[in-house]
């Protein structure tokens, strides 16, 4: 009899997992973000949205996962920073389109969250924060859909009081997974 043996780690049924953006780019006619130093680490570089006068954005793709539980939510996120102690509020905003295999693409979305800039810690380094948008709806969502977006961050609008750079670090979407991937290539 052979005995079947399971990692300490496994866990039955969903959960979650992250796909990051490629095709990074910037949308034409747009403003692009200014690659600066992290403050603390003149070595090491990120994208600064502007919080002064210059909405800046950037672009990019999502392709949804084979792992993903067809049909359940998108969480998209930013993974991003304040460039100073600067009190005041940072309002990223996330246009998306969702195009799917034989179906119209989708029209521009754009949703938005407001959060205060988490500052700098004793050694005047940044601290980083997670901060989610709403959920892109699922339905109807498969495997291979690609998600175009434009993260940005228009300084002018009232709930943006921030003047400093945001310092976008990465942007990614928290997905549900039910499997290691898919049975077929375009189909679960």
């Amino acid at each position: 009899m052979t005995e079947t043996k399971t990692s300490p780690n496994f866990i039955e049924g969903p959960r979650w997992n992250d796909v990051w953006a490629t095709d990074l780019l910037v949308p034409i006619g747009a403003s692009a973000p200014d690659r600066v130093s992290v403050p603390g680490l003149t070595n090491i570089s990120v994208l600064g949205f502007d919080g002064n006068a210059t909405t800046e954005t950037l672009g990019g793709t999502f392709e949804v996962p084979h792992d993903y539980i067809e049909g359940s939510d998108l969480r998209p996120h930013i993974h991003w920073a304040g460039s100073s102690n600067g009190v005041g509020n940072v309002k990223w905003q996330f246009g998306y389109s969702v195009f799917t295999f034989d179906v119209e693409a989708s029209a521009e979305t754009v949703v938005s969250f407001t959060a205060a800039n988490p500052g700098l810690g004793a050694n005047s380094r940044p601290i980083i924060k997670a901060g989610e948008f709403p959920v892109i709806p699922g339905a109807g969502l498969k495997i291979g859909t690609l998600i175009r977006f434009r993260i940005f961050r228009n300084p002018q609008d009232a709930a943006d009081t921030y003047a400093a750079d945001a310092l976008g670090f990465q942007v990614g979407l928290h997905y549900q997974a039910d499997a290691l991937g898919s049975q077929n290539v375009f189909t679960k």
